[in-house]
């Protein structure tokens, strides 16, 4: 099974799902394509179990991890790795028109590190959001529903996501955004570093 996901993982992952047959991945693994057919299913059968894997294996990582900072780091691998194939294999299942809820399942990987991350209030004492209140009342805002939105940015599900989005979208997107946004005399690894002083950041650590 682990050479089926394997093959799987970098024939998906270099064309999407649409793009490889499942004969394909059983001669890149070395497998009987009639057993695959039989035990796994259709590709699409093959696509969750690949993904389902990649999350399960990421969650247990975040269970061994000794806190959210290490798990952070799993999460986002070292500086001046190569990319791994899991985000440009969701890329792919997705713009091929994949139903992302679909292919998330019972993921395990974000609940994991949802339940790590610490709880974050707003850090401010009583004066201090009666001035924010006051301050709110001076531009025009609506203090309750500020605050409400406050309050839904510290829920740990939205910045377990936030974290997950930044992760995923800087291993696709990051070269290309850092010249886009005229990052050219940061050095890559400089700015991988700063990316994931953002994840902690988010993180509350």
């Amino acid at each position: 099974m682990a050479s089926l996901v394997s093959a799987a993982t970098e024939l998906f992952a270099a064309r999407g799902p649409d793009g490889v047959s499942l004969r394909e991945i059983a001669a890149h693994a070395g497998l009987n394509y009639g057993l695959i057919h039989q035990y796994v299913g259709s590709k699409d059968d093959l696509l969750r179990l690949v993904i389902a894997h990649s999350t399960s294996t990421t969650a247990a990582r975040f269970a061994q991890a000794d806190g959210v900072g290490e798990a952070l780091e799993l999460l986002q691998g070292p500086v001046g790795v190569d990319r791994p194939p899991y985000p440009r294999l969701l890329a792919w299942a997705i713009l091929q028109g994949r139903d992302p809820k679909e292919l998330a399942g019972p993921a395990p990987a974000l609940p994991k590190l949802i339940a790590m991350l610490p709880e974050k209030g707003t850090g401010k004492g009583t004066e201090d959001g009666a001035n924010d209140d006051a301050d709110d009342a001076d531009h025009g805002h609506d203090g309750p529903d500020d605050h409400a939105h406050h309050d839904l940015a510290d829920d740990p599900r939205v910045r377990a996501a936030a974290i997950a989005a930044l992760t995923l979208g800087w291993s696709l997107f990051g070269t290309f955004v850092s010249h886009a946004a005229g990052l050219d005399d940061v050095a890559p690894a400089e700015a991988h570093a700063a990316v994931q002083s953002l994840a902690r950041r988010i993180a509350g650590i």
